[in-house]
């Protein structure tokens, strides 16, 4: 079963799909290489978006994808153990959407309070409240039912697509990584990339394994995520370097003193 549902035929849409998501990728990064940053920025979102168009139209369609679903589901479920209930759990709870609200807030705080400007915090807020909206606006044409009860540690009512705390949570340590490390040492930026990696990992795989949601479900909220953390970025790296006056303005410390 496992093998028939990944390496089983993926069909010519989809196959078509992956190759024009991977062709914008590359052509994005040659585009950097060329010092043409708008075309790089536009084919890299096209192709997390191609991404994730691809993902949400296969999830709702018969075929490998669900495949996957449904084999992840039930070896997950024939797999649990009370450390690993405790584990999953805890990785919920941290990323529901209180918790991440007050985390926004709390790293915009600490980030702007490093920098001596509201900018990084006003980043950090606008990216996870882009990720928030998108989710909301999508819930409203998209949905999916939740894995069969004999799957689920906790019942869920009714389904939705893309899973919220997903995307909010992809968004927030993305963005706070990118905001706080942009300029550091490459050991931190390493160091802080491999958490924010686990960080993601954990968020896609927890409610899976709790029998909340299909893999595709949390795959898809990952990569909406993802696209946004990445305008958040270009945002911020584009105001680095800026001296205009809105960048003067919230930059602004207060007169230089001088000294006697």
């Amino acid at each position: 079963m496992v093998e028939d549902a990944l390496f089983g035929p993926a069909g010519a849409p989809t196959l078509m799909a992956v190759l024009t998501a991977t062709s914008f990728l590359l052509s994005a990064q040659i585009q950097q290489w060329n010092e043409r940053r708008n075309v790089a920025v536009a084919l890299r979102m096209a192709g997390l978006l191609t991404l994730l168009g691809t993902v949400v139209v296969n999830m709702h369609r018969p075929g490998w994808l669900q495949a996957v679903d449904r084999v992840t589901a039930s070896w997950m479920a024939g797999h649990r153990s009370e450390n690993l209930n405790l584990v999953a759990s805890t990785v919920g709870d941290v990323s529901s959407p209180g918790v991440v609200a007050l985390g926004a807030l709390t790293a915009a705080m600490l980030l702007s309070w490093r920098a001596r400007s509201v900018l990084p915090g006003l980043v950090v807020l606008a990216t996870v409240a882009l990720a928030g909206l998108v989710t909301v606006a999508l819930r409203t044409v998209l949905t999916r039912p939740h894995p069969p009860p004999a799957l689920q540690m906790t019942a869920e009512p009714g389904g939705w697509l893309p899973p919220g705390h997903v995307a909010v949570g992809v968004a927030l340590v993305g963005i706070v990584a990118v905001c706080g490390l942009t300029r550091g040492r490459r050991s931190a930026r390493l160091g802080v990339t491999v958490a924010v990696c686990a960080a993601v990992v954990g968020m896609v795989v927890a409610p899976v394994y709790l029998g909340q949601r299909w893999l595709s479900d949390d795959i898809a909220g990952a990569l909406l995520g993802a696209a946004v953390v990445y305008l958040g970025a270009v945002v911020w790296i584009a105001a680095l370097p800026s001296r205009s006056t809105l960048r003067r303005v919230l930059s602004y410390r207060g007169p230089r003193k001088r000294l006697p």
